[in-house]
């Protein structure tokens, strides 16, 4: 992992090399099933506030003195080294705007979290595997109010190509679990894609509200 070759370069042992390493990108898992590995600052400041909400962090933390906010520590300032993104606090205009960004990404997170919460595979195919799973909103994030952009039953967990399909409107659900493709996605493409017939998982009353606002504005029937 390039993380624990950066940590040896800085002086690190090989053994905290590896202990932090494997923080970052095993244990958090534990704690967070929706868990995707920062690739920015941005993200990286919206992760650990997220985890300064779990309980079991600051007690796994007390335990391993201090291991793994060392670790968040050392990552934080990894990802400041190789950030491409131009997002360097220090080069920000306005604080601001670096909390408005960290404010939405941390919503976002918790929305997948939510939704983990809830089901923990893909609606359709049951994937298990959450870095392939997209937290995919009902009734989208532009026109939900603060509690519907959270809310884990605006949320389906979807592999890619059934997010997209859902995203556009070609497919959607009914509370009596069934899977809906609209007239505007071809038998043909149907099949091209390998498309299933039913769906993998369970479908909550909670959802219903959420499910009537996608048949009605999103969904091309």
């Amino acid at each position: 992992m390039e993380f624990q070759r950066w940590l040896i370069k800085q002086g690190k042992s090989d053994a905290t090399a590896k202990k932090y390493s494997s923080v970052i990108f095993n244990n958090i898992k534990k704690w967070l099933p929706s868990y995707e590995i920062p690739n920015d600052l941005i993200e990286f400041m919206a992760l650990k506030q997220q985890l300064d909400e779990l309980e079991i962090y600051h007690e796994r933390n007390i335990k391993g003195n201090n291991m793994y906010s060392s670790a968040l520590k050392w990552y934080e300032e990894y990802l400041s080294n190789i950030d491409q993104s131009g997002m360097c606090f220090e080069n920000l205009n306005q604080q601001v705007e670096t909390k408005r960004l960290i404010k939405i990404r941390l919503a976002q997170n918790k929305f997948r979290k939510n939704v983990f919460d809830i089901n923990q595979k893909c609606i359709v195919t049951g994937c298990e595997l959450p870095q392939l799973l997209i937290a995919s909103h009902i009734k989208p994030w532009a026109v939900s109010n603060p509690s519907e952009k959270i809310d884990g039953y605006n949320g389906l967990l979807l592999t890619p190509t059934y997010d997209k399909l859902f995203d556009q409107g070609l497919i959607t659900f009914t509370e009596n679990q069934a899977l809906i493709y609209s007239s505007k996605l071809s038998k043909n493409v149907q099949v091209q894609l390998g498309l299933l017939s039913n769906i993998n998982g369970i479908l909550h009353e909670q959802h219903k509200t959420y499910l009537d606002y996608h048949h009605q504005y999103i969904f091309k029937s």
